[in-house]
């Protein structure tokens, strides 16, 4: 199985915070580090581990942030199919605090704009695709669209992402149109239907989207939504250190179950069992063996 995993490769500051600060209040910071993060590396990252062909269609821009993101990827034999970016590549600013609840702050640069040509270039014949919303708010995410639209890829994969009421209205109908399998969490969803609850804005995507929507509920475990065969799986124990990376590791958990025939059920709960382990340590990519 082949995989294309579209989106964004980025360096994560991570701040370890008392409390998440109020205007005009002086706090100090009880440890740092940087890591290779954004969605689709932590997804691509996951499906590697699960022995599944992930390729990452990624930008990777200049600069002190750019250059970090090359030796990272080099470190873990992944590579970007995309040339390097012109302009500075950003970062994101994450802020963990002592519940492992993680609040991100993000300077956005090449890493979030594609072109045309790069597109256009892709190989065919990918098993499945995943993109996530980040990319399509961004102005250059009607390409990413226009190349959904074309490819034929028979599986799709959408990660809305928290600010999913950002991207343009049209493109998110574009989206939906397309027919993707998606993955959420609880705020999301409500965010995008406007639903009073997350099971009933779970029934409102999947009958947009034709296909299983799968709400992730944190330590409750996740939910999917896919007519009289909807479940919910309880979320494996864990000792929470920090949540990044749990959302984009549980979808690519989740896609590896299912590309390698796993029943949706079995693939949910591995999927929990990653996001378990993720949650349990310090940054985004638990080493394998996990």
């Amino acid at each position: 199985m082949r995989v294309l995993v579209i989106g964004s490769v980025t360096a994560d500051v991570v701040l370890q915070v008392p409390a998440l600060p109020q205007a005009g209040e002086d706090l100090n910071v009880t440890a740092w580090q940087m890591a290779l993060g954004g969605c689709a590396c932590n997804a691509a990252y996951a499906l590697g581990l699960f022995g599944v062909q992930a390729d990452l269609c990624a930008p990777v821009g200049q600069g002190y942030y750019g250059e970090f993101v090359r030796r990272q990827l080099a470190q873990r034999g992944i590579a970007s199919l995309l040339p390097p970016a012109e302009g500075q590549n950003g970062c994101c600013y994450c802020l963990v605090d002592p519940s492992g609840e993680r609040s991100f702050l993000c300077c956005r640069g090449a890493e979030y704009r594609f072109r045309a040509e790069w597109l256009q270039g892709l190989p065919a014949g990918y098993d499945a695709a995943y993109f996530c919303g980040l990319e399509l708010e961004e102005p250059t995410g009607s390409l990413l669209l226009d190349y959904l639209e074309g490819a034929g890829i028979p599986q799709l994969y959408f990660a809305p992402g928290p600010r999913l009421r950002q991207i343009p209205p049209q493109r998110l109908e574009r989206a939906w149109q397309l027919r993707p399998r998606v993955h959420l969490n609880e705020q999301e969803a409500l965010a995008a239907t406007g639903a009073p609850d997350w099971r009933r804005a779970a029934q409102a995507l999947a009958q947009k989207t034709g296909r299983e929507v799968l709400v992730t509920l944190g330590s409750r475990g996740a939910y999917v939504e896919r007519g009289a065969g909807s479940f919910f799986k309880k979320a494996s124990p864990a000792v929470v250190v920090d949540t990044i990376g749990a959302g984009d590791g549980h979808m690519g958990a989740w896609m590896a179950g299912l590309l390698q025939g796993m029943e949706m059920e079995q693939a949910v709960e591995q999927a929990n069992r990653y996001a378990a382990a993720v949650v349990s340590q310090a940054g985004a990519m638990p080493a394998a063996p996990w």
